[in-house]
């Protein structure tokens, strides 16, 4: 039933906000996935092949700490008199492929990613309204204008890179997007108020939202043909988008780094510069109007019993109307810069600034870390960042090379082994790659 893949889209997400996006992998020299933070950036390794067997999985929490001292998410235990006015939850899942090699001062790069990206505001309002019901507000007015950006796509990248005078590397990459679905908020506004006498809801609503890659409903009694699409991915996932490539976009990574002496290597990138397309069962929603009603039965919902009662009722209360529309996202252009400071023969100093640009606003992080290369074998290496105003971020990492095959893993943030739920930023990375490396340099 489509209401149990709600229920767990809404658990995955609030159970991935352990993990974060990758701010040390721009400084992992030793391992060819780096060039995917900057297309100048060639491996030390003349050729390498990568596979991610598990998906990158990434959020950021920002505007508020969400917890008590407890680290609890049930409701009723956050402390609503700590909580800003305006948060986001941001999140990003992949699973990529890559392959670069070198010829000469060439580099050459290609890879394919699937890539699920959200961001979702809300303000106090809405957060308490969520975890706390409308019981704590009798008689107020809540305002709770939630906002959506989802988009789920194909990438595949090719990029070219060269070495000038050297001491510069210069690199682009093209990208081709396939765009799968998307849910994002137009504009909006929608509030709620609880009666003091018999608790009747009162709702005010003028909401826009436009979605794509999904079949069009008429109005909210046709959710049966939304079941039925989602039913048909879940048993044949491969396929069920296979008529979705009116959905096109471009996008383009550029960047450049400079060896200073022999001791420092800056680098700076901007990735991600495009737009997604939306004309493939693409349509824009509107609810508008003012509503009264005396609530739903929850347990049916969450159980999926009683789902055709409450669709109906909610049919009779809401005014929705629907239109064929095309539209266009942005895939969030993001802004590396990075320098490297060589110390003895295989120690460094790291420091990297990051910055994604989003519906919700810019999103940024600062790290300094250090890393200690064993010959060509062994990798080590620790960072501390600041994300969003968080400040308690130590993350490590680690690459090992045994013969031809490379491994390695990298956390943004270790902290939340210890305490996982006071978490707001962290990720864990997981790679396999197959390497050849430069004789010239061995």
């Amino acid at each position: 039933m489509m209401n149990k893949y709600i229920i767990t889209s809404i658990i995955l997400l609030f159970s991935i906000t352990i993990f974060g996006q990758s701010l040390q992998l721009a400084t992992m020299s030793e391992v060819g996935q780096i060039n995917l933070t900057n297309p100048a950036n060639m491996a030390t390794k003349r050729f390498y092949l990568g596979v991610s067997p598990f998906p990158r999985v990434g959020t950021s929490l920002g505007g508020s700490q969400l917890y008590q001292a407890n680290g609890s998410y049930l409701p009723g235990f956050i402390d609503l008199e700590g909580v800003a006015d305006d948060n986001f939850i941001s999140a990003n899942i992949s699973l990529p492929f890559s392959m670069a090699f070198k010829i000469k001062k060439w580099g050459f790069n290609l890879h394919s990613k699937s890539v699920l990206n959200s961001q979702i505001g809300f303000n106090k309002d809405f957060l308490g309204f969520v975890t706390q019901g409308n019981g704590a507000y009798v008689g107020e007015t809540l305002n709770l204008d939630p906002k959506f950006d989802i988009s789920m796509y194909q990438e595949f990248g090719i990029g070219v890179s060269r070495e000038i005078l050297k001491i510069f590397n210069v690199g682009v990459r093209g990208k081709y997007l396939v765009g799968l679905a998307n849910v994002n908020t137009v504009d909006g506004n929608l509030s709620l108020e609880t009666a003091p006498e018999f608790y009747q809801l009162r709702a005010e609503a003028d909401y826009t939202i436009q979605l794509a890659g999904i079949p069009t409903l008429n109005n909210l009694s046709d959710y049966a043909v939304i079941d039925s699409f989602f039913n048909e991915i879940a048993a044949n996932p491969l396929n069920s988008y296979s008529n979705l490539t009116q959905n096109r976009g471009f996008a383009f990574d550029i960047g450049a780094t400079m060896n200073i002496g022999k001791m420092l290597h800056v680098g700076v990138s901007v990735l991600d510069i495009g737009r997604i397309n939306w004309e493939e069962n693409s349509s824009e929603y509107k609810i508008s109007g003012q509503f009264q009603f005396d609530g739903i039965d929850a347990a049916g919902f969450l159980t999926g019993d009683d789902l055709a009662n409450i669709v109906d009722t909610l049919d009779q209360i809401v005014t929705l109307t629907s239109k064929p529309t095309t539209y266009s996202t942005s895939i969030n252009p993001k802004i590396y810069v990075t320098a490297r400071m060589k110390f003895g023969k295989e120690f460094y100093l790291n420091g990297v600034f990051r910055s994604e640009f989003t519906s919700q606003g810019a999103q940024t992080a600062f790290g300094v870390g250090c890393q200690k290369n064993f010959k060509r074998i062994l990798s080590v290496g620790a960072m501390y960042s600041i994300r969003n105003g968080s400040f308690a971020n130590l993350g490590a990492n680690m690459s090992l090379k045994l013969g031809p095959a490379q491994v390695f893993i990298l956390s943004d943030n270790i902290l939340p082994i210890i305490s996982q739920w006071q978490a707001t930023n962290t990720n864990v990375r997981f790679g396999v790659n197959v390497t050849i490396n430069d004789k010239r340099k061995e």
